[in-house]
């Protein structure tokens, strides 16, 4: 229909063939633009952009707001929705959830996908700075996983939600995950200031170690040692260091 289109004249065309070609005409236009412009490179920067993003997320003050209004991030699934916006903001062709071919025993399913640019995007939480050593392992696991066969995906990159704050931790993780996968990237961010850190157990001093379980007892207000024996004289005081004449 558009080849026959372009084939009639000018003062021929109709309102609908003008319409018709004007459709066609923004359509190449923008895959042109989309594939000149939109690559690996710039999902990279889409991601390491999350923080700034980050600025108007509400999290009020109930204190300073009549009705406040709080989107907690407790868990993965909630970073996954907001990389999904920024995401689907700039790629038409980001799939949701991109369920993999089967490796061995176990299946494989990808946070997100974009076909086009034959990349994956996996999303990570931390929640303490001990936790980065684990993501590396799992950043590793998953590139081999994931770019077995690589027909459709040749490249993966991973974003970190830092929930503990621990920025020391990111440039570590950053650099030393892709020696360990060639064709892993990686983007941290941190959570932003006004939203709490996710809530830990506390440990028990029971769950301690001996020594902290002593200090833990100690700011309890408990003795960590033995009281003295009964009818012991009383422990004097510690003199305090002597001044020296004027």
């Amino acid at each position: 229909m558009l080849h026959g289109t372009l084939h009639i004249r000018a003062e021929d065309l109709t309102v609908p063939d003008v319409a018709l070609l004007l459709a066609a005409a923004e359509d190449i236009v923008t895959a042109s633009i989309d594939n000149a412009v939109l690559n690996p490179g710039h999902v990279g920067v889409i991601l390491r952009r999350f923080g700034p993003a980050m600025r108007r997320w509400r999290y009020d003050d109930p204190a300073k707001v009549k009705e406040p209004v709080q989107w907690p991030v407790p868990s993965e699934r909630e970073v996954q929705d907001i990389i999904w916006m920024l995401l689907r903001s700039a790629f038409d062709d980001v799939v949701d959830e991109e369920p993999l071919r089967k490796v061995g025993h176990s299946s494989y399913r990808s946070d997100f996908g974009l076909p086009r640019l034959g990349l994956l995007i996996e999303i990570k939480y931390v929640r303490s700075a001990t936790e980065f050593k684990k993501v590396e392992k799992e950043i590793y696991e998953d590139s081999v996983a994931y770019l077995k066969e690589k027909a459709t995906y040749k490249k993966i990159i991973v974003f970190i939600y830092d929930a503990s704050s621990s920025a020391q931790e990111h440039a570590t993780t950053s650099s030393r995950a892709p020696a360990a996968a060639s064709a892993a990237r990686i983007a941290c961010s941190s959570t932003p200031s006004p939203l709490p850190a996710p809530s830990r157990p506390a440990a028990s001093a029971a769950s301690l170690p001996t020594s902290a379980a002593a200090i833990s007892a100690s700011c309890a207000g408990s003795p960590p040692f033995p009281p003295p024996p009964e009818g012991a004289p009383p422990a004097r005081p510690r003199a305090g260091p002597r001044r020296s004449p004027r």
